[in-house]
């Protein structure tokens, strides 16, 4: 397929999701009432780490841990018409391992994500896409204690439904996918995140 189609399938899309667009003080605004707002994503929750782990040489016996904490900062420009842009961070555990015995030892690999992030809602379901760079952390704690940091293209996918408590305020569910893609690290998340509308004019 050439390029022009898929550019008219894609604005054929967009224009189709456009219309199920739910209005609502947090979870989307009204096209065109000119009503421009900041809106933070504060949370955590759990990630699992869910591709093949780096590791030792083969037969070293290890003990892996692929599930650990994460939590999100995130910032979002609303604008008076559908598609939100903004930036992401935050911090999320990918997955660690012990080794031996007498001395035992163990490695942990962590990432901090560096992202701008877009949303749109659809159905009342707000859905994120991020693009930019993941901080990988590598620590190894044998006879002593070593710190790798490494910097990796990345992205992430994210769907969440925000329960608005105020006008201000809202609770929100959240799954994500996380992706170090030149590394081929991922996660997914499941987290719990106040959605605060930090101003509006």
């Amino acid at each position: 397929m050439s390029a022009r189609p898929l550019r008219i399938s894609a604005a054929v899309l967009v224009c189709c999701l456009a219309g199920f667009a739910v209005p609502g003080d947090l979870r989307a605004g009204t096209p065109g009432d000119s009503t421009y707002s900041l809106v933070a994503y504060i949370g955590g929750g759990l990630a699992r780490y869910i591709v093949a782990p780096g590791g030792p040489p083969p037969g070293v016996p290890v003990e892996y841990t692929r599930t650990g904490l994460s939590g999100t900062v995130r910032v979002m420009w609303h604008p008076d018409h559908l598609l939100r842009l903004g930036l992401e961070s935050g911090w999320a555990s990918f997955y660690s391992y012990k080794f031996g015995t007498q001395p035992s030892g163990e490695v942990s690999l962590s990432a901090v994500p560096l992202l701008v992030v877009w949303s749109m809602n659809v159905l009342g379901v707000d859905w994120f896409v991020g693009s930019g760079y993941y901080r990988l952390n590598s620590n190894l704690d044998f006879k002593g204690t070593v710190d790798v940091q490494t910097w990796s293209l990345g992205w992430m996918a994210a769907a969440s439904y925000t329960h608005p408590l105020s006008e201000s305020l809202g609770l929100a569910g959240e799954v994500k996918w996380m992706n170090a893609t030149e590394h081929a690290d991922a996660a997914l998340n499941i987290q719990v995140q106040l959605v605060w509308k930090l101003l509006e004019w």
